[in-house]
């Protein structure tokens, strides 16, 4: 198989930096590659990294703050490795993840994206778990094409996208034109194209990588301007989205777009902005499914955000009773 490139966009991280570097020098097996990009730290991180002593190779650019979505993008092109992952730099990986990464790809070389699952870990004091994503995927385990993998992401309902639960090739990102946004639910967005853009996947239905859960992250911080316009471009690009799809492709996408859509009026309506109807009914048109008009309905009505947060925690407490 080719090489491994670990892509590590850091920013400010320098409470938890030294800790996911060790993680990653602990590997069974190590990376072939590690592309750090400092995106305009302005604590200790560099003097971090600088001291750091790898076992491996080491790429390290610094450039102007652009946020989690550019960096990862020139990570990309500063990879020479034949896959690429993407790691957050307050976070860790299971002691075996590369070593299973470079196992999958050597085995199945048709393969163009592995898929995993992780879990949460918390930084410091007690945090509702049930306010977060479920990270584990719950896929079957084993090689799928991509209408096997997107038929199982519609019939099991279980929506995880964050960037850090994949492993791809890299030459997918070039020739499917693929690139994260600036904004913040660029993961989101970027997620749907790929899944979109890859024909063979493998799944790992196993925990190999540690979310960090603290009071400051992107996670777990207010909501801002940055979120609005994430959310918008995330439902103006489902929107475009609707031609030449099977019909199962353009069921993912309702489902998709009926997530997206309620995401933006949650957020519309928990920062007092103005609700673009618009570009709601575009996206509707686009794809229109009775789940759509059900959920952006719980949220126009006296409480219906605490109504709606409720309801999403009904199959996960009929599970736990069961």
């Amino acid at each position: 198989m080719g090489g491994l490139s670990v892509v590590l966009p850091v920013f400010n991280a320098e409470k938890y930096l030294r800790s996911s570097l060790e993680a990653l020098v602990e590997q069974s097996e190590h990376p072939d590659e590690l592309v750090i990009v400092d995106d305009g730290s302005t604590d200790d991180s560099l003097k971090i990294i600088d001291e750091f002593v790898f076992p491996f190779p080491v790429i390290v650019h610094s450039q102007e703050n652009q946020g989690p979505g550019p960096a990862r993008n020139t990570g990309i092109d500063l990879a020479t490795q034949d896959y690429v992952y993407f790691l957050d730099s307050d976070d860790m990986l299971a002691p075996d993840a590369i070593e299973r990464f470079k196992q999958v790809f050597e085995d199945e070389p048709e393969v163009e994206c592995v898929l995993i699952s992780g879990d949460l870990f918390l930084d410091e004091g007690n945090i509702d778990r049930s306010c977060f994503p479920d990270h584990s995927r719950g896929l079957p385990a084993g090689r799928a094409d991509r209408k096997k993998i997107i038929s199982c992401f519609c019939e099991q309902g279980r929506w995880t996208v964050n960037a850090f639960l994949y492993v791809t090739k890299r030459s997918i990102w070039k020739e499917k034109g693929l690139k994260f946004h600036e904004y913040f639910h660029e993961d989101t967005e970027l997620f749907y194209r790929l899944m979109l853009s890859v024909d063979e996947f493998f799944v790992l239905d196993e925990v190999l990588y540690f979310k960090r859960v603290r009071p400051s992250s992107i996670m777990t911080g207010a909501k801002s301007d940055q979120h609005l316009k994430g959310a918008e471009v995330l439902l103006a690009s489902l929107t475009e989205k609707k031609n030449s799809l099977s019909r199962l492709e353009r069921r993912f996408l309702s489902i998709a777009s009926a997530l997206a859509a309620v995401k933006y009026v949650a957020i519309s309506k928990g920062l007092n902005e103005k609700i673009d109807y618009r570009l709601i009914f575009s996206n509707f048109i686009a794809y229109p499914d009775v789940r759509y008009v059900l959920k952006l309905a719980v949220l126009f009505v006296p409480g219906g955000g605490r109504v709606w947060d409720s309801a999403k925690r009904i199959p996960a407490l009929i599970k736990t009773r069961n």
